[in-house]
C-alpha cells in the first residue's frame, strides 16, 4: 500500500471516529511508522507525546485515556472532624486510546478507538485514599446503553474494572490470584496487565500523566462470555426450587449505602445479610426480592443445620474446596469473610468467586497469623466453620489438597513458580516505571503495616511472594490431614 493511500485511509477512520463511532480497529497492514497527527479532527490522541514518553519501551499494552471531565474521573476529597469526605462516583465521558502490540508507544497508531465512554472512580477506601486510582469502565452505544466491544485480549464485553495495585508493591497479587482460580474448577474473571496515562485536557503528554501499571479485570457478572446463565424468573413457589428457582448472583461483602448498586437483603434467621449483584435492582420487584432471599433462608439452613446430604444437594463442594485451598494458600485477609461472590444458574449447584487479594501471601504487618507461613488461615477459623462441620467437605478439602499439589495440578510449585516467571516477564521495564511513579509510598508508613520499608523495590517484593508460597505451600503439605481433627 502507497503511503499517501494510507494516509488518506488513516484520515477517513479517524473523522469516523470524531462523528461518534464508537470504537475502531486499525487493520494490521497499515504501516505504523506513518506520522499521523489529528490536527483540525475532534479527537484527542496527544498533538504533542513529550521526550520523557518517547525514550521509553512498553511491552504491555498502553491505553491512554483522555476524560473530558477530570475532576469527576479523578475527584477532589478533603478531610473533616467527622473523617475523609468521600468523593463522588460520578461518570466521566472518556475516550480510550489502546495500544495492543508487541512493542508499543502512544506515538503510534492506536491498535484500538474507543470513543465516548463512561468511567467512573470504584472502591471504597482506595477511591480517596490511593494517588493511583481504580476505575470502572463501560462501553456504551449511541443511545448510552451498555454495549458489547473486543477490548485487549478478552472475550467481547460492555463492563470491566481498572485495578489500580497500590499497597501490593509487588503488581502481581490479584493476578496470581484470579488466574490460579481460573484454573481450577469454575469461573473466574480474566486479567491483563497493562500500562495507563490519564491525560488532562492539554494533549501534551508527558510521564506526568502516567498512571503506573493497572491490573484490567472482568467485572463479575451474568452474561454468555462472564457467568453463563439465563435471566432471572420469580418460581411459581418453593416447593422444585432448584429447577425453577437459582439464576442469580449473590455477594458476601461490606456494604455502602449511595454507593453499592447491589440490592441489599435484610438478615435471614440465621443472621447473614447478602447483596443480589444480579439481577440488577431496576430489573427486579419486590416480589423477586422476597422470592431470592426466600430461597437463600433455604441454602443457608442446609449450610449451617441441615446433614451432609441436604448440603450437598445445594452446594458444589469440590469448586467450593478449591477456591477455599487457594485462599488458605495465599493467605488472603479478606477470604471467605468478604469480597466473595455466589452463583448458581438454575438447575446447578451453587458456586463462589472470590475476590480481591491485595491483602494476601504476607502483605501485613498488623498479624502474625497472617504474614507467618505457619498456621492455617481460615480453614480453622469461625468464618468458615459452617462448612467444614460437614464431614464430606472435610474430606473433599484434604482429597482436594493432595490432588491440587501433585505433579502438574493447579497448585504444585511447578505451575506457580512457572505463573510467577510469566507475570515477572511480563512486568519488566513496567514495574521499574511503576516503582519510579509510586514507589514513594513505600518509604513511609503504608497502609496495614511497614514491611515494604526492609524491601527496595517490586522486584524485591515478588521474590518475597515466591519464597512465601513455596514455603506455605510445603507447610499445607504437612498438615494438612489435620483437617479432619479440627471439628
Amino acid at each position: 500500500m502507497k503511503k499517501e493511500n494510507a494516509k488518506k485511509l488513516i484520515l477517513l477512520v479517524f473523522v469516523l471516529v470524531a462523528f461518534g463511532l464508537m470504537s475502531v480497529a486499525v487493520p494490521d497492514f497499515w504501516n505504523y511508522d506513518i506520522n499521523y497527527k489529528n490536527e483540525k479532527l475532534d479527537i484527542h490522541i496527544p498533538n504533542t507525546v513529550e521526550e520523557d514518553v518517547q525514550q521509553e519501551k512498553f511491552t504491555l499494552p498502553v491505553i491512554y485515556i483522555y476524560s473530558y471531565d477530570i475532576d469527576k474521573l479523578i475527584p477532589y476529597w478533603e478531610w473533616s472532624a467527622d473523617g475523609p469526605v468521600m468523593p463522588l462516583r460520578e461518570e466521566s465521558s472518556v475516550d480510550l486510546y489502546v495500544f495492543n502490540r508487541e512493542e508499543n508507544s502512544p506515538e503510534d497508531i492506536p491498535s484500538h478507538v474507543y470513543y465516548d465512554e463512561m468511567m467512573k472512580l470504584r472502591g471504597r477506601t482506595s477511591s480517596y485514599m490511593q494517588d493511583k486510582k481504580p476505575f470502572s469502565l463501560e462501553f456504551r452505544d449511541d443511545e448510552g446503553f451498555p454495549v458489547n466491544y473486543d477490548f485487549l485480549n478478552f472475550d467481547a464485553e460492555s463492563d470491566f474494572v481498572f485495578h489500580a495495585p497500590y499497597i501490593d508493591r509487588s503488581l502481581i497479587r490479584n493476578y496470581i490470584a484470579y488466574t490460579l482460580q481460573s484454573q481450577l474448577n469454575g469461573w473466574s474473571p480474566k486479567c491483563q496487565f497493562a500500562e495507563v496515562f490519564v491525560d488532562t485536557p492539554d494533549s501534551t503528554l508527558s510521564m506526568e500523566d502516567y498512571q503506573g501499571v493497572y491490573l484490567i479485570v472482568e467485572k463479575i457478572k451474568q452474561d454468555k462470555n462472564r457467568i453463563a446463565m439465563g435471566e432471572y424468573t420469580t418460581p411459581e413457589s418453593m416447593d422444585n426450587i432448584f429447577y425453577e428457582g437459582g439464576n442469580f448472583i449473590y455477594k458476601k461483602d461490606a456494604y455502602e449505602e449511595g454507593y453499592d448498586t447491589a440490592v441489599r437483603l435484610e438478615k435471614n434467621s440465621l443472621g447473614n445479610s447478602y447483596s443480589i449483584a444480579f439481577p440488577k435492582a431496576e430489573d427486579m420487584d419486590a416480589a423477586a426480592a422476597k422470592a431470592i432471599k426466600d430461597e437463600l433462608e433455604i441454602y443457608e439452613k442446609a449450610l449451617y443445620e441441615g446433614t451432609d446430604e441436604e448440603f450437598s444437594q445445594y452446594y458444589d463442594i469440590q469448586q467450593i474446596a478449591d477456591v477455599m485451598l487457594m485462599t488458605e494458600l495465599l493467605k488472603n485477609y479478606e477470604g471467605f469473610s468478604s469480597s466473595l461472590y455466589y452463583y448458581r444458574p438454575r438447575g446447578e449447584k451453587i458456586k463462589v468467586i472470590q475476590w480481591d487479594f491485595d491483602l494476601g501471601t504476607g502483605n501485613v504487618d498488623f498479624s502474625n497469623s497472617l504474614k507467618n507461613v505457619p498456621e492455617f488461615s481460615i480453614l480453622d477459623q469461625s468464618r468458615v466453620k459452617q462448612y467444614m462441620q460437614h464431614e464430606n467437605f472435610r474430606n473433599t478439602i484434604i482429597t482436594r489438597w493432595k490432588e491440587l499439589r501433585s505433579e502438574g495440578g493447579v497448585l504444585s510449585e511447578e505451575n506457580i513458580i512457572a505463573l510467577l516467571d510469566d507475570a515477572e516477564n511480563q512486568l519488566e521495564g513496567a514495574w521499574q516505571r511503576n516503582d519510579e511513579k509510586f514507589g514513594y509510598i513505600f518509604l513511609q508508613s503504608v497502609p496495614f503495616g511497614n514491611k515494604y520499608n526492609k524491601l527496595e523495590n517490586s522486584e524485591q517484593e515478588r521474590d518475597y511472594i515466591e519464597k512465601f508460597l513455596i514455603e506455605r505451600g510445603r507447610w499445607m503439605d504437612e498438615h494438612i490431614d489435620e483437617i479432619a481433627q479440627l471439628y
